[in-house]
């Protein structure tokens, strides 16, 4: 189930909205996004019961995130475009590069922790997750919190 989660969570890619890479470092700055974040324990490994995400800037002014999922399990994203929806929302375009797959995302922060509110995979229509909940199980997307604050 983790596993399923892991892939519903991080299935993403570019959607052409004209942002700019500015957009992008302005949204995962107002978010904080940028640092490691662990589903349920930064003091422990990676692992499907403690995925880790890592965030970070590029120099080319995308956004990546790698999923660690332990045992040397790891998916990368890259977002090129980025809105700001209020204080505690961004909508996210980017792709899976397991697969180039491109998705639009929303993420969520509430009281210093993150989660996947909507996943689109625009490549083939596909809506991964609606509302918090992953289309394939039901079940509701994690909250991960920030390590090392």
């Amino acid at each position: 189930m983790t596993r399923i989660f892991a892939m519903a969570f991080s299935a993403f890619a570019v959607a052409a909205t004209g942002a700019s890479a500015g957009d992008v470092r302005r949204a995962a700055d107002a978010l904080g996004l940028v640092g490691v974040w662990a589903e349920a324990d930064c003091q422990q490994p990676a692992s499907p019961a403690n995925t880790h995400e890592i965030w970070a800037l590029e120099a080319d002014g995308t956004l990546t995130q790698t999923y660690d999922i332990g045992s040397g399990m790891m998916n990368h994203y890259r977002f090129d475009q980025a809105e700001l929806v209020g204080g505690d929302k961004v909508v996210l375009d980017g792709v899976f590069l397991g697969n180039g797959h491109h998705q639009h995302i929303t993420l969520e922060k509430q009281d210093g922790k993150q989660r996947i509110l909507a996943n689109q995979d625009t490549t083939d229509g596909r809506a991964l997750v609606n509302d918090g909940v992953i289309s394939a199980n039901g079940a509701t997307t994690r909250w991960f919190t920030k390590c090392g604050r």
